[in-house]
């Protein structure tokens, strides 16, 4: 990409990466004027813009977008490697300058399913659900409307007419129906692991068209009709516990039926938004001569434009759940709304990029609340990004030795994060 052959139509991707020297002898006089004039005129030596990636050709150098997006990428000092789901690329250009040079590259992807911390702020945990209710954000008769809604909109999405259930949720459900449920997630489970032993079901279900006869085919499959069967049965036992109970949220949680109750419906509270209305920065950085120049907290404070939740509106409306989908027998499509950008810190101690981002109320036109990053707290958990595919085959091989066929085969529904796992 740096040396194009003379063949190539594309020019060197050197032309996209500012110089620095010159950049220096238009900002150095700058420096010297007063702060109040100093905005307009930096306004002609930097003008920022996002410009989300795709498969169109930069106008420049007719290089790709997004192959420009991995070259910076491959300068991080962490590896670069792909992320399944939900995906959104981004490169700032500055304007000003020419051939509009890259100024930085954010990438945001699937939400991070357990983040203390952060469930904690947002009342998914039991403590931060206490918590939120304690200080009035809302109260405890909307909670207990909220979860019943939840989980019937969720029991209702569910593919019922191999699970003797109604069809519309019940508090009135009796424990043999709850016993049955179990034995039908037993018996799934190990008709799956009988298939996978004989090495049927590896490529038997995988995703390919969803048309309505394979959509059907994937929702009876032993993997879909156990976790139809648990799914049902919990939704069905936390519901009669939340609709019959006639006291307090703290009294519910001090008990142990109740706690678990309403960590189920935290737990569906949790998978509704994270799909839909939550996002992580896994990449946000500047790229050389701006990385001197703070260039990482303007790509940061770019992240939080209205421009993302639209694109990411544009981009997922519409958009068919495959495994709500093969949940239901039927398409399922759930509405995008771009509400909550998190994202973990490379560094231990505090985020010297995250930090004191902010954008005060006012500073544009429509602007009606501060924006800024919050640090919610400090993580405790571990991840799998620097295991080597070596080491990961190794893992594979020791897993199918053990258990005698192959658990972790890449397919919805199957899992959270394969490598992990």
């Amino acid at each position: 990409m740096e040396r194009p052959s003379k063949y190539s139509s594309c020019k060197p991707i050197t032309d996209l990466i500012v110089d620095g020297r010159r950049l220096a002898e238009q900002l150095r006089p700058i420096a010297s004027e007063p702060i109040a004039i100093r905005g307009s005129a930096l306004e002609r030596v930097c003008k920022p813009y996002l410009q989300l990636v795709g498969e169109e050709r930069d106008e420049f150098t007719n290089i790709r977008l997004i192959d420009i997006w991995r070259y910076f990428r491959h300068s991080w000092s962490t590896r670069y490697r792909s992320s399944p789901g939900r995906n959104l690329f981004y490169l700032v250009r500055d304007a000003a300058q020419p051939n509009h040079p890259v100024m930085g590259i954010a990438a945001l992807g699937n939400t991070v399913m357990q983040l203390t911390p952060r469930d904690y702020a947002l009342g998914w945990t039991l403590d931060g659900l206490v918590n939120t209710c304690a200080n009035g954000d809302f109260s405890e008769a909307e909670m207990f409307r909220a979860f019943r809604l939840r989980l019937e909109e969720d029991f209702d999405q569910i593919y019922k007419e191999d699970l003797p259930v109604e069809r519309r949720i019940d508090h009135s459900v009796d424990d043999e129906t709850l016993s049955r449920l179990a034995v039908i997630e037993a018996d799934s489970i190990r008709d799956r692991e009988d298939a996978l032993r004989s090495d049927e079901d590896a490529v038997h279900n995988k995703v390919a068209d969803l048309t309505s006869e394979r959509l059907k085919e994937l929702t009876k499959s032993p993997l879909y009709r156990s976790k139809r069967a648990r799914a049902a049965r919990e939704l069905l036992r936390a519901y009669r516990t939340l609709a019959t109970w006639p006291s307090s949220l703290r009294d519910l949680v001090a008990t142990d039926h109740g706690m678990w109750a309403v960590n189920v419906v935290l737990k569906q509270l949790k998978k509704r938004h994270s799909a839909t209305s939550m996002m992580e920065l896994t990449v946000c950085g500047a790229v050389p001569p701006y990385n001197h120049l703070l260039g990482g907290k303007l790509v940061c404070l770019m992240m939080m434009s209205p421009k993302v939740v639209n694109d990411y509106r544009e981009r997922y409306s519409g958009v068919v759940s495959i495994i709500a989908s093969q949940m239901a027998g039927r398409p399922i499509t759930k509405e995008p709304h771009l509400a909550f950008l998190g994202t973990t810190s490379l560094y231990t101690d505090h985020s010297s990029q995250y930090n004191r981002v902010k954008l005060p109320n006012g500073s544009v036109a429509g602007q009606s609340a501060i924006v800024e990053y919050k640090q919610l707290g400090r993580t405790e958990g571990f991840g799998s990004p620097n295991l080597s595919a070596e080491t990961e085959q190794g893992l594979a091989e020791i897993a199918e030795a053990t258990s005698g066929f192959r658990n972790v085969n890449f397919i919805f529904g199957e899992g959270q994060s394969p490598k992990l796992r």
